[in-house]
């Protein structure tokens, strides 16, 4: 849990780092409203309109995909060392392998025992938002 919750704050962290909030909240508000008059200029029958907003709108969104790279590639390195380490035993000792989380109730179609893959699932993705949410990373 506590690997889970600190992958969780360094990615959170990278994600801060690299993008501005404010930077990433204009492009999507930017994004909404290319959306929305190419959708109004195609009800109104105006192809030359809807062309124009169309690939404004895909520039934008090349430009989101751009930003969101850097920091997925870096957060990518530091999640897949821990996990290939855990995943493989190289890192942990082979007696952990089998080693499980028994919870105090059932989760519905996952049961109530958990090997390392399933708890870490559980604990990062509540965790990331809740962290995310904390730092002001969309």
């Amino acid at each position: 849990m506590l690997i889970s919750i600190a992958l969780a704050l360094t990615t959170s962290v990278i994600y801060r780092l690299f993008i501005k909030p404010a930077d990433l909240r204009r492009m999507k508000d930017d994004m909404e409203a290319y959306r929305r008059r190419m959708s109004e200029a195609q009800k109104s029958g105006k192809e030359e309109e809807t062309k124009k907003f169309m690939d404004e709108f895909f520039k934008l969104q090349r430009e989101h995909l751009r930003l969101m790279m850097k920091p997925m590639m870096v957060s990518s390195l530091i999640f897949l060392v821990p996990f290939f380490c855990a995943f493989e035993s190289v890192c942990l000792p082979t007696m952990y392998e089998n080693v499980a989380v028994q919870m105090p109730f059932a989760i519905p179609f996952l049961g109530s025992t958990f090997n390392w893959f399933w708890w870490y699932l559980i604990t990062i993705i509540p965790s990331s938002f809740i962290i995310r949410k904390l730092l002001g990373v969309d």
